[in-house]
This record gives structure tokens, C-alpha cells and sequence, in this order.
């Protein structure tokens, strides 16, 4: 399919109810505030409630600066890798505004796989505790739990709703990690890919074209979104040690999460695309552009 271009039809995101996940800080919260200051209800969904003092940003901070906007948002904490958090949160979405229009899955686990060291005793390099020889299962499984199931989970939940009014649109936000490596062969030297990051991002790739292939006829729009080069936010930061170089504006992915926000899924379904290449108005793709974004 082809990048929505001048004409293409939107439903406006006024008067929509949205539910975003890992919403407290970063893409998440630039995501809500942008839905809320279209005219979107918003649901603001993380762990966070409030600042634990070592990343900035909460839900009920970002709750607050929508409604300082006039806009319309509830904070609700939900754990995404527990399913009866799931339900809650879409319950809660219900009764405060309505069936749900929006889902945004942006809530992700990175920092297991960007461990700084090697547990203490252990006697491991760095390289050597993230080898997939010595990499810990049940981090691995996390990985998975927020970053997979928490994603499945919910789009279970406010599929029904989507189905019954005949529209909606789903955004999945994934990464350029879940094509890295690449095909091989490859050097002798070789770094460590992020397992479980990486792998689980792949897979939400996979789940929403067989979610788009299922939802079609009902007309529900499900795609989604890499960024075109890395963010700086400040999850990123952190997992990095400060790192991560240049990066894509924050702004410039945020209006290609909007535009999947709105577009009709006759325009565009089952799409896994970069930022860039759905903003660019001549439909080139260039996929991963690196640092610098342009």
C-alpha cells in the first residue's frame, strides 16, 4: 500500500477514545498529548504513577498536562504483562469515556537486555552475560510479556468494540531492532544482538499483520510504526548510559504515529513501516536512515 497522501481518508480523532500504553514519558507521552490536543479522550496507561526519583515523567503528570490544555485524559496504572491489568485498564477506558477507537501499543522492556555488567560473582564479561549462553530465560520471557503479550492482550480486549462500530485503528510501536542482524554470514567478531528485545519486537511485527489480515473486513486499521533513527527518550538514555548520539525529532515520529491514528483501513492495514518513509509525500522508502534522520 502506498503512504496516505493529501486526500486520503481520516477519521478525525475528535470526539475518539484512545488508550496509550507506556504513556509516562517519551514516545508514549508525546503520543497521548497529541492525540488529547486533536480532541481524542485519552487514556494515559504505565507502571508510573507518579515519579520514582530515576526517570522523570508519570502518568499523572502527563494526565495533568493534557487537562491544563483543556483536553481530556484519565491516568490508569497497568502493568501490560499481567492480563487482569489489561482488563482493567480497557474496563476502566469504558466507563470513563466509552468504546475505544485508538490503541497505541508503545509500552517496552529494553533495559534486561542492556544490562551494564554482569551479575556480581558471576565471573562473566559483559559480552558474555548477554550471550544468549548465559542470558537469564525468564528475562527473556519478559521481554515477551510486555512487549508481545501486553499488546496481544489488549487488542483482544478492544477488538470487539472496533468490530461492532466498524472502524478503528490500531498502532504498534516497533523498532529497527527486529532486523537486526540481518542475514549473514557475518564478521568473526560479531556483537550481541538484543534477544529478547529484539526478538519480541519481530514477532509484534508478525501479529500485526495477522491481526490486520483478520480485522480487514471489519474495517479496522492495524499497522506499525519504526522510527526512521533513534529517539532520545529518556528510557533510551538511560538504557544506553547516555549513548545514543543523534536522533530522530520527537515531534517527527509522533506525526507518523497520528497519521496511523486517523488513516482509514482502506488506505492502509497490515503495514509495518518507518516513520519517515510514511511522512515522505512522494512514498519513497529508505527504511533505516540512521543518525542523522535526514
Amino acid at each position: 500500500m502506498t503512504p496516505a497522501r493529501e486526500g486520503t481518508r481520516r477519521v478525525s480523532p475528535g470526539g475518539r477514545v484512545a488508550i496509550v500504553t507506556g504513556a509516562s514519558r517519551g514516545i508514549g507521552r508525546a503520543v497521548a498529548q497529541r492525540l488529547a490536543s486533536s480532541g481524542a479522550c485519552v487514556v494515559v496507561a504505565a507502571r508510573t504513577v507518579t515519579s520514582d526519583g530515576r526517570l522523570e515523567g508519570s502518568i499523572r503528570e502527563v494526565e495533568q498536562s493534557i487537562r491544563d490544555l483543556g483536553g481530556n485524559a484519565l491516568a490508569v496504572a497497568c502493568d501490560v504483562a499481567d492480563p487482569s491489568a489489561c482488563a482493567e485498564l480497557v474496563t476502566a477506558a469504558r466507563e470513563a469515556y466509552g468504546p475505544i477507537d485508538i490503541l497505541v501499543n508503545n509500552a517496552a522492556l529494553t533495559v534486561p537486555d542492556r544490562r551494564s555488567k554482569p551479575e556480581a560473582g558471576s565471573g562473566l564479561s559483559p559480552r558474555e552475560a548477554l550471550s544468549i549462553v548465559n542470558f537469564p530465560i525468564d528475562e527473556y520471557r519478559r521481554a515477551f510479556e510486555v512487549n508481545l503479550f501486553g499488546a496481544y492482550r489488549l487488542v483482544q480486549l478492544v477488538a470487539p468494540d472496533m468490530i461492532r462500530r466498524g472502524r478503528g485503528n490500531i498502532v504498534n510501536i516497533s523498532s529497527d531492532a527486529a532486523q537486526s542482524p540481518g542475514d549473514g554470514p557475518y564478521p568473526q567478531t560479531p556483537g550481541v544482538p538484543l534477544h529478547g528485545y529484539a526478538t519480541s519486537k519481530a514477532a509484534l511485527e508478525h501479529l500485526t499483520r495477522t491481526v490486520a489480515y483478520e480485522l480487514s473486513r471489519h474495517h479496522v486499521s492495524v499497522n506499525a510504526v519504526v522510527p526512521s533513527s533513534p529517539i532520545a527518550t529518556p528510557g533510551a538514555v538511560f538504557a544506553s548510559r547516555g549513548q545514543i548520539g543523534d536522533s530522530l525529532p520527537m515531534a517527527r515520529f509522533v506525526d507518523a504515529v497520528a497519521l496511523l491514528c486517523a488513516v482509514s483501513a482502506d488506505e492502509r492495514t497490515g503495514t509495518v513501516a518507518h516513520s519517515e518513509d510514511l511522512l515522505d509525500p512522494t512514498g519513497r522508502r529508505r527504511g533505516w536512515l540512521g543518525d542523522p534522520y535526514l
